[in-house]
């Protein structure tokens, strides 16, 4: 014992104890607690597998010192992956807990945890049967219901949304917020701003990560235009082509001419064939009726101006009835009942497959313009005819008597 000096009447005195201590390889590593700020989702499928993002900071990852970030979901841990110092992921593990928030913490050794007070929710995992309708135009608008049981309530929710994926075209997937109406269905209006037709992967999700798996598809179709929109009242005009894409014969797409709905007469992915029936009003008669069509068989599509009828002219004679094949060659066609006093009308004319723009002269006199006209052997010619819709095209007149004929030559220098 020594004497490290005199206080008053106090002697101060120190012991020195000396430990032997074994050399050893082992370390005991200290580490700032990490802090998490927030996570995302706050919900996920009783079967597990959602990625939970953990946002905050001091995450670590030392294995070899045993700090390996862990989360606790309820009384149930599991590893997570660290991705840095700001970033953790965790997957949720199954449950049989639904509807009943439980505690979330992280912990980088799996004993010292948070103590945020944050929770974590599990829903019965949806089944979703099918969609109706399946299809709905490209500009958007159009409710689409999902139908299906254990539907969790997420009204009013900013991860509750459907999520429309093209499948053909390399256009961005979109999404829309979703609407709950009952455990058993959902409604989702499309979106629009698309360029094209499409055939779309459909999806919903109730925590904004985990979108159904059940291989659903939609349609969105877009309708260009319809043509003709004019036509004989006789019902001699041929079919009424319908321009787009996303047509399938397997939804019924329907016509509807002047109140009347008509089966297509033939359905392809960019095109649909309307019929063009006589006006019940009679052959003669001139009039405008309602022209739609409903790509999916159920949204009808009306086009501004709907259907012109007229009485369908006849040719009788043209003139010349000879000319150069190439070059701007002008035809006189002689006749009645011409007329462009309807704003459908689009005047063309005819010779052999070599189309062209009628000029309307009087209401029996057409002049007609076509560049180019195919040639024909010695002895042929080609008929010639005319329309007040450049598609319904005239009789031919074969009559070589007074009233003519409708046929031209045309010759190459």
């Amino acid at each position: 014992m020594d004497t490290l000096g005199n206080k008053g009447n106090q002697t101060v005195t120190k012991d020195h104890v000396f430990y032997d201590y074994d050399p050893s390889a082992v370390e005991f590593y200290q580490y700032p607690q990490c802090t998490m700020m927030m996570k995302h989702p706050n919900f996920g499928v009783d079967v597990g597998g959602t990625a939970v993002e953990v946002v905050g900071f001091s995450f670590l990852y030392k294995a070899e010192y045993g700090i390996v970030p862990h989360c606790k979901f309820g009384d149930k841990i599991v590893r997570a992956y660290f991705d840095s110092t700001v970033r953790l992921v965790c997957y949720s593990p199954p449950t049989t807990q639904t509807g009943v928030p439980l505690s979330f913490e992280v912990s980088l050794n799996g004993v010292d945890w948070t103590t945020t007070g944050q929770t974590f929710e599990y829903y019965t995992e949806p089944v979703i049967t099918h969609v109706s309708p399946d299809a709905a135009p490209a500009n958007g608008g159009t409710e689409v219901y999902f139908h299906g049981e254990n539907f969790p309530n997420m009204q009013g929710g900013s991860e509750f949304n459907c999520r429309f994926t093209p499948t053909n075209s390399k256009a961005s997937a979109k999404k829309m917020n979703a609407k709950w109406i009952s455990d058993k269905l959902i409604m989702c209006v499309s979106p629009g701003g698309w360029s094209e037709g499409d055939k779309m992967k459909i999806q919903i999700t109730f925590n904004g990560i985990d979108y159904d798996k059940n291989g659903l598809t939609f349609v969105l179709y877009k309708i260009d235009k319809a043509f003709p929109r004019s036509g004989p009242s006789d019902g001699t005009g041929g079919d009424i082509i319908i321009s787009g894409q996303g047509f399938r014969p397997e939804v019924n797409p329907l016509c509807k001419l002047n109140g009347v709905v008509y089966e297509p007469t033939s359905i392809t992915w960019k095109q649909i064939r309307c019929p063009m029936p006589a006006s019940d009003k009679g052959d003669d008669w001139f009039g405008n009726v309602e022209l739609a069509v409903a790509a999916n068989g159920e949204t009808w599509k009306y086009f501004d101006g709907g259907f012109q009828y007229y009485k369908n002219p006849i040719v009788e004679d043209i003139y010349p009835k000879s000319g150069p094949a190439q070059g701007i060659g002008i035809i006189n066609f002689y006749g009645s009942g011409f007329r462009s006093d309807f704003p459908l009308a689009q005047l063309g004319c005819k010779v052999g497959n070599s189309e062209g723009m009628a000029v309307l002269i009087s209401d029996t006199q057409l002049r007609c313009v076509i560049e180019d006209i195919e040639t024909v052997a010695e002895g042929e010619k080609l008929t010639a005819s005319a329309a007040l819709n450049s598609y319904s095209w005239s009789a031919v007149n074969d009559d070589e008597g007074d009233t003519g004929e409708t046929f031209f030559v045309p010759y190459s220098i």
